[in-house]
């Protein structure tokens, strides 16, 4: 029921500061919502386009709010585990988050 909840303020926000600010407004609002969870994000800013967003500016919502909830995991990381863990954490994650950039690239 939370899942769903977060997913529909997620979409109604978006919405509204697309409507109201410019798709611009919807990066930051994955952004914000990226430090607690990328799935609604994932699962809500794709349904806005190209009726409000374009593309272009969804694909950006979702990889704002990914690159903003590994850097959130990675500071939980390192103040929950210690500097050793923290580290590990963090240059796993960066190596998988470049990983995925290339991938994207080549394809």
């Amino acid at each position: 029921m939370k899942i769903a909840l977060l997913l529909a303020a997620v979409v109604l926000i978006s919405k509204l500061a697309a409507e109201r600010l410019g798709p611009e407004a919807v990066l930051a609002v994955a952004a914000i919502t990226g430090l607690a969870d990328v799935d609604a994000v994932a699962l809500s800013v794709p349904l806005l386009a190209p009726a409000t967003i374009s593309l272009e500016f969804a694909a950006q919502a979702v990889l704002v709010a990914v690159a903003v909830n590994i850097s959130a995991k990675a500071g939980y990381a390192l103040a929950l585990g210690g500097g050793r863990y923290g580290a590990a954490y963090a240059g796993l994650s960066l190596a998988a988050g470049a990983l995925g950039a290339l991938a994207l690239f080549f394809l």
